[in-house]
């Protein structure tokens, strides 16, 4: 089930105008992408960077849709389609009211998720957990802005127990925008870093515009964040907030405690989550410590929004975890040499966790590969984390290193001093093409997403081929 109104109710909801018809249409779910139209839905006429989504009210009505919102007074005079019409002045605000409207439709407990680095994978964890526990619904892929977490609340149901929503921001106001529209019950940090801070003047402004989240949290809220975020607590004292805060990492003092973590000889993630002093112990398919801190924090916050959760549930739940695409995702190519592909995004702190992580995967006599790409968005900062980075990679004793994009002579300059071989690359397919040469048994791609290094994965499959694991086959988390 899903959003479901008249024609009528929604003119109520978003304060628009229609025709006086008889005709009322009832709408069944809502999409603003004219693609995702399969009959029956509302579409929401968005303005895009290059077009507007009136262009295609043909299209959708053509597709089955039952009404349209729109924002051209002329439309309700001039289309053939009037009267599944309704028009606002602003679709886009039009469309956060109609989000906001449903979600308070339900007594139905929300965590939301932002944060510099790991928001996604948290999300996605969570979700995990609750899908062990009741049924609910989260995030659809990374739709964590002001017309993504809108689309992902009117799918809310009356068969919902909760509801995961990741929560994104580029820019001062946006966090308190979004935090308003879905009114956290339980809100999470995962951490502040540099990222996107070509819009912010220093950290401190990052960590602030995360801390807008806490705008909308309910009066009896909590705010969960890591232990060792020394920027993310100080400005969350300056801040003034009273409400209830509980953290996430490695000390006892923790709500959520990670202790004796390593990864197994199968690759799988082990350790022990101490939560509210009661341990349990964790296998899961992810890399790394700072994935199994985002599994504490997940399990904090899914025992916060339902409290009834065992920690049998969430070890099940976790279980059942599988990385996103792209995000530390192993890929196995024909022969059984591995790719760690974390092409999806990328700045210096989840380098350096990557780095870790592969490092702890790598076996005794293993020969290890890194295709580093250009970080963007990183502002005054770039050169210098670049060649931070750099140096970061020596730390881990590479067998050789292949930089791609503007910076690739900067990520790899490092190398040069240490005698580890090193390739400077244009593009991601000649990154490919440059490592299908080398002897490597555990190949690392990472870079931001502009970068686009998934060609360079998509290439050495398709041409060395891939050979998929068992546990290709078992269970992953599922969007609804």
């Amino acid at each position: 089930m899903t959003i479901e109104l008249t024609r009528q109710q929604l003119r109520e909801v978003v304060r628009g105008k229609c025709t006086e018809s008889s005709v009322n249409s009832v709408f069944r779910g809502a999409e603003f992408d004219s693609r995702n139209i399969s009959g029956g839905e509302l579409f929401v006429a968005l303005a895009g960077e290059a077009t507007h989504g009136h262009r295609f009210l043909g299209d959708v009505f053509s597709r089955g849709a039952s009404l349209a919102l729109v924002e051209d007074e002329k439309l309700l005079a001039s289309s053939e389609d009037k009267d599944s019409l309704v028009l606002v002045a602003d679709t886009l605000e039009a469309w956060k009211t109609l989000g906001n409207w449903w979600r308070n439709q339900f007594d139905v407990p929300l965590l939301g998720i932002t944060g510099s680095v790991g928001k996604t994978t948290i999300k996605e964890m969570s979700a995990a957990i609750l899908l062990a526990h009741s049924l609910g619904t989260y995030s659809v892929k990374s739709y964590n802005n002001n017309v993504g977490l809108p689309y992902c609340l009117l799918k809310l149901s009356s068969e919902h127990h909760w509801i995961v929503q990741e929560m994104g921001m580029n820019a001062p106001g946006e966090m308190r925008e979004l935090t308003k529209i879905a009114q956290p019950d339980v809100a999470v940090i995962s951490n502040i870093r540099r990222a996107h801070v070509e819009s912010f003047s220093s950290i401190d402004d990052i960590a602030d515009a995360k801390l807008e989240i806490l705008d909308g949290l309910s009066q009896e809220g909590i705010l969960i964040i890591p232990s060792d975020d020394e920027v993310l607590h100080r400005r969350l004292k300056a801040s003034g907030f009273g409400g209830k805060v509980e953290t996430f990492g490695l000390s006892t003092t923790d709500a959520a405690q990670v202790r004796e973590c390593h990864v197994s000889d199968k690759g799988t993630l082990q350790f022990v989550l101490v939560l509210d002093g009661k341990e349990q112990e964790i296998t899961m398919h992810a890399l790394g410590e700072h994935n199994a801190l985002n599994a504490a924090c997940a399990a904090l916050a899914a025992k916060r929004l339902l409290p009834e959760i065992s920690l049998e549930s969430i070890a099940s739940g976790l279980r059942s975890f599988r990385p996103p695409s792209k995000r530390l995702e192993i890929r196995r190519l024909t022969g059984g040499r591995l790719i760690v592909d974390d092409s999806y995004n990328a700045n210096s702190a989840s380098m350096k966790a990557a780095f870790q992580a592969v490092s702890d995967l790598r076996t005794e006599g293993k020969k290890l590969g890194l295709v580093l790409g250009d970080m963007l968005e990183l502002g005054d900062s770039t050169e210098e984390e670049h060649r931070e980075v750099g140096e970061a990679a020596m730390t881990i004793a590479p067998d050789f290193i292949i930089g791609v994009g503007e910076y690739a002579h900067l990520l790899v300059a490092s190398a040069k001093e240490a005698n580890v071989p090193y390739f400077t690359v244009e593009s991601a397919v000649a990154a490919a093409q440059v490592a299908r040469k080398l002897p490597f048994d555990l190949l690392l791609v990472k870079a931001s997403r502009g970068t686009a290094l998934d060609k360079t994965v998509s290439s050495l499959l398709e041409w060395e081929g891939e050979e998929l694991p068992a546990e290709a086959v078992a269970f992953r988390v599922k969007d609804r």
